[in-house]
């Protein structure tokens, strides 16, 4: 979930989601700072894939003057797979500049970073 207010707390979203979508989540874990205050994202896990469907099936609602919403999360590596991909696709989108040498295929070089001094 997110979009979540600041104020809401674990205890009242498991509540709030076992009321309106009629399935209990198996945890809740709202995310928080250094300082313990909420970052307007909270997990929540379910036994199965039934009760997660339900859960999704609310879609957008409203929990203290808030307009949640309700999303699967992805996981990690199918992120970092995903994240992946995108930059290989942007790196052959790229053009090349005036003046830098192609590789074998016709693609710009990899450009080597140069190191920065130790201060």
């Amino acid at each position: 979930m997110s979009q979540l207010n600041p104020e809401s707390t674990q205890e009242e979203i498991g509540a709030f989601i076992e009321k309106t979508a009629g399935v209990k989540a198996e945890s809740v874990k709202l995310l928080v700072n250094k300082e313990g205050e909420s970052k307007g994202v909270c997990f929540l896990k379910y036994e199965d894939q039934a009760a997660l469907d339900k859960a999704l099936a609310i879609g957008e609602v409203e929990l203290n003057g808030s307009a949640l919403k309700v999303q699967q999360a992805e996981s990690q590596e199918a992120r970092r797979a995903l994240n992946k991909e995108r930059r290989q696709r942007n790196q052959k989108k790229r053009e090349p500049k005036e003046g830098e040498e192609k590789d074998e295929a016709g693609e710009p070089k990899e450009r080597k970073r140069r190191q920065r001094r130790p201060r």
